[in-house]
């Protein structure tokens, strides 16, 4: 009995060093580092030259960005052999905003997720259940200080857009491609080349401000672009050895490219803002007078 005992008060203790044992390291473990992303900081061309001639009163001008969505592909939640998903990205809206924001022009945020929580504050602003507990000292619109435990809701004090810029991404259609290969004694050669057309429709719609109607559209424009991708395959086969047993090698070498389609429509973006405010604001000497254009 004492030799049972004994074990089972042994087992625990060397179950636990042998957990610790595998227990991870409290270093840091080292994270392989990959190769450098190519990092583009300067606008396109179009974009930097509309900007660069926006006046300080053009640039008080606030703009907004509703909704640019992917409309060229359907999502089959089902599944199967013919689901088929988004074909491009679902984040053109988030392009649009940083573009007018690093052109320089005053922008207003009003994307669902800001709208929800502006409602939300709202709501509870209200009811006088936003504050911190303490009383603090607010200047009303009369000019006059009062002290307060809740956050107050004043007229006006929502910032307002005057222009708003939506739009779609309208068509990823596949483009005829073609493939041609051949081989002889041992050795065969393809190549192949397909491609994509991507188009973006822009529109600035006036937004009802300062006594306006609004709803009425000011600019429009159309770009798109080809997206190409293709490739070439080399591959040979000898037989090696003595000829009673010879064997079969085989050598494949190939290179492909593709036009990235995310950073084309980025682009495309670029330059189709840059056309709607060269629209909005007369600007005429930056290349931007055919329809549809063409990104880069």
């Amino acid at each position: 009995m004492k030799r049972l005992l004994r074990l089972s008060t042994a087992i625990p203790a060397i179950a636990f060093l042998l957990a610790g044992c595998g227990m991870p390291p409290s270093d840091p473990i080292a994270v392989p580092v990959g190769p450098t992303p190519q990092i583009i900081h300067a606008l396109e061309a179009p974009l930097q030259c509309v900007a660069s001639q926006l006046t300080p009163e053009a640039k008080r001008v606030s703009f907004t960005v509703l909704e640019i969505p992917d409309r060229t592909g359907t999502f089959n939640f089902s599944g199967g052999n013919d689901a088929s998903g988004f074909a491009n990205t679902q984040g053109a809206a988030d392009i649009a905003a940083t573009i007018l924001q690093r052109a320089g022009l005053t922008q207003t945020e009003l994307g669902p997720s800001y709208r929800n929580l502006v409602d939300w504050i709202t709501q509870h602003a209200a009811q006088k259940l936003i504050g911190n507990g303490r009383l603090n000292t607010f200047r009303g619109p009369d000019g006059k200080s009062v002290e307060l435990a809740y956050i107050p809701l004043f007229n006006g004090t929502i910032f307002p857009a005057k222009y708003a810029i939506t739009g779609a991404i309208t068509t990823t259609d596949a483009l005829p491609g073609g493939e041609i290969g051949g081989g002889a004694y041992g050795a065969n050669l393809s190549v192949y080349k397909n491609a994509m057309l991507i188009r973006v429709d822009l529109r600035v719609v006036e937004l009802p401000i300062a006594g306006e109607v609004g709803g009425k559209v000011i600019a429009a424009t159309s770009i798109q672009t080809e997206a190409t991708q293709g490739g070439v395959q080399l591959a040979l086969s000898r037989y090696a050895g003595p000829m009673s047993g010879p064997t079969l090698v085989n050598f494949n070498l190939g290179a492909s490219y593709r036009t990235p389609v995310k950073l084309a429509t980025g682009r495309m973006l670029d330059v189709g803002i840059a056309d709607l405010l060269s629209q909005v604001f007369g600007i005429t000497n930056c290349g931007l007078t055919d329809t549809p254009k063409t990104g880069s």
